[in-house]
């Protein structure tokens, strides 16, 4: 398809908009063959009633808009609002209401200004029969919403990137696809296949039906009899000749994208002059004498590394970013920010400033790149040790806000991101919490397909396994009775060998165990065995490494198959294997022990979660941290202060 058909058919398509009748048009095309460069010149043509949205692309390899419900929709509901008159904006508001709000994800002044016209705030938050209706219909409420508008005031929704999008965005297409010839609403929404084949079946599956086919517009590379009007759409004063033009094809394959990056390599090098004409010294008897490197790769090399790192971080918040992350990151006030960026812009030409955007639940000026490959090429601009730093360091500031605001929209939203740049930050434990919330909110409005894509797909990345079948049973505690089934001599010869281990008098309890196995024959197995493992780790704790497994030999003698005395042999064989070294024999004993824990109650369950915690402690394991958060619960239940102490908890 040349590119003058695919310009013929979307203006067939604009001109039945403009008399009343809507369409979806699908745009296909690889990296750099030109989908966004069609939006823009939509863009251009519509002016005011073209409304542009960019689906969001991943936080690092964390694709945030795929768990964001509605997202590309929601920011051009936004859009519409601020594009608006100020009397349209509080009649969109009014009609919009409160209760759409809760089902579609929009944070930002239309937010604000709903709550203002309603004022009655309480009435907003009380869970009614009908909001919770219509929070589970965010679909339906969204699409009824768009007609709404159209009807009242035509316009053209452009949105790039559509790969990325959530599967209910998806749904909104499926249906609008339908029902748009009713209304004056054209959506023209691009995308990568290869990538939608990757990462998003829901859209893929959409792609592969008979009616989205028949509507789908495959941008290819350029002809060599298209290569001229191209370039002057990217420089309408240029003259090149048919030679340059020929030598200009062969060297960019007709990939739209290259084409502007060799153009604006001319530019930049003053090898096109006053009159378009290209200088003489940039000719050869092959054509253009071009470099083998495209505009922004020579451009991004002459960058400073300290814009370069400050452009890092602002890639690092995302492909549109922010004055009010970038001051913290930063440790500088907004204004000089601002003036940082500005210049940055200037000298560049990488970002641009878009407006006043409300993110986070804060109004702040946002940025984006104006580059796919100036983006990607700052968002890996930094080594491994910087880049986890910075998003660390993101993460924090949204946790902060998020903990400030009073409104769980803005919370929701604010979460997936924060789970994004935790993911980066190998801030596992945060990226769990922050999706199983994302997971719940998404359940809230009936976005059921995001909240298991969440649970299915997301949240087994980054939930550590739980090696030692505890934590899942550990909320049943059971009581420290009826563990114990000790005689009262023994239960005493217990107490004191269990205090003089935590004086380190293992002399004494060698002496006292040694005795009191020697002349009481009234113990039970089960205490005997006791009495060994104590022996043991007396020994263990003096060096005795080859006396402790003696006595850990004789406790198996005695056990006699009680699962309580097992639990204890395996904590004990564990710390001997510990103290040799020997981890992974440890956690296998381990193991052992927490599966017993399942029948037992809160004294074993602690033995056990202690010696866990200090194994991980003992390798460096992140995974302590969880264990030690169960063991502190599981003390506090109990009311066991002092080992809490003991354990350094």
């Amino acid at each position: 398809m040349s590119r003058s058909s695919i310009d013929a058919q979307l203006q067939i398509a604009i001109s039945h908009w403009k008399n009343g009748k809507g369409a979806v048009v699908f745009l296909s095309a690889e990296a750099g063959m030109g989908k966004s460069h069609v939006l823009d010149l939509l863009e251009e043509q519509l002016q005011e009633a073209a409304v542009r949205v960019d689906c969001r692309p991943p936080i690092g390899s964390f694709n945030v808009a795929s768990i964001q419900p509605l997202q590309p929709f929601g920011h051009a509901i936004e859009r519409l609002y601020t594009k608006s008159e100020q009397a349209a904006k509080k009649r969109l508001a009014l009609n919009i209401g409160m209760s759409v709000l809760a089902s579609i994800p929009i944070a930002g002044d239309l937010f604000y200004a709903v709550k203002a016209i309603s004022q009655d705030v309480n009435e907003y938050k009380r869970d009614t029969a009908a909001l919770s209706h219509k929070k589970r219909a965010a679909v339906d409420e969204c699409i009824s919403m768009l007609k709404g508008v159209a009807q009242q005031t035509p316009f053209v929704l452009l949105i790039d990137d559509g790969h990325w999008c959530d599967p209910q965005s998806i749904e909104v297409l499926k249906q609008l696809i339908d029902i748009t010839l009713e209304i004056p609403l054209l959506i023209v929404w691009a995308y990568t296949s290869t990538t939608s084949h990757r990462i998003n079946l829901p859209l893929t599956s959409l792609l592969s039906t008979e009616k989205a086919l028949a509507l789908t517009i495959n941008i290819p590379a350029l002809t060599a009899d298209e290569m001229s009007d191209f370039v002057a759409s990217v420089n309408a004063d240029s003259r090149f000749t048919s030679v340059q033009l020929t030598e200009l094809k062969n060297r960019t394959s007709g990939i739209p994208g290259i084409i502007v990056e060799y153009v604006k390599y001319l530019q930049t090098n003053g090898q096109i002059k006053a009159d378009g004409t290209i200088d003489e010294q940039a000719l050869s008897d092959n054509g253009l004498k071009l470099s083998t490197h495209p505009a922004t790769d020579i451009l991004i090399h002459e960058v400073s590394e300290e814009d370069g790192l400050t452009l890092a971080m602002c890639a690092s918040e995302g492909k549109e970013f922010t004055v009010f992350v970038m001051s913290q990151l930063l440790n500088i006030d907004i204004i000089s920010a601002i003036r940082l960026l500005r210049r940055i812009q200037n000298e560049t030409g990488f970002i641009k400033s878009i407006g006043v955007r409300t993110r986070y639940g804060v109004k702040t000026t946002a940025y984006e790149f104006t580059q796919s490959f100036a983006y990607t090429y700052f968002l890996h601009f930094p080594e491994y040790e910087e880049r986890k730093l910075i998003h660390q360091r993101i993460a924090q500031i949204l946790t902060d806000q998020y903990t400030v605001s009073q409104l769980p929209e803005i919370q929701h939203q604010i979460a997936a991101l924060i789970a994004a740049h935790s993911a980066e930050a190998d801030d596992t434990e945060t990226t769990r919490r922050m999706l199983h919330e994302s997971a719940d909110a998404a359940d809230e409005i009936g976005a059921t397909d995001v909240a298991e894509q969440i649970r299915t797909n997301l949240l087994p990345q980054y939930e550590l396994p739980d090696e030692f079948d505890l934590l899942n049973n550990v909320e049943q505690v059971g009581s420290a009775v009826g563990e114990f089934n000790h005689s009262t001599s023994a239960s005493d010869i217990i107490r004191q060998c269990a205090d003089s281990l935590l004086t380190s008098d293992h002399a004494t309890v060698s002496i006292l165990t040694s005795n009191a196995l020697a002349n009481n024959s009234s113990f039970t197995n089960s205490e005997r065995a006791t009495l060994h493992c104590l022996s043991a780790k007396a020994s263990i704790l003096s060096g005795d490494l080859a006396n402790a497994q003696v006595s850990i030999d004789k406790a198996w003698l005695v056990a006699k198959q009680n699962i309580f005395d097992e639990c204890v042999i395996h904590n004990v064989h564990a710390t001997l294997y510990m103290a040799t070294m020997d981890f992974e024999t440890a956690k296998l004993k381990l193991q052992a022990a927490a599966s017993l824990c399942n029948q037992l109650g809160a004294f074993s369950k602690v033995l056990t979660l202690s010696n866990i915690t200090i194994l991980l402690r003992l390798q460096n394991d992140k995974s302590a941290d969880r264990y030690e958060r169960t063991l502190r619960r599981l003390l506090l239940a109990n009311g066991w202060q002092s080992i809490r102490t003991d354990l350094t908890l």
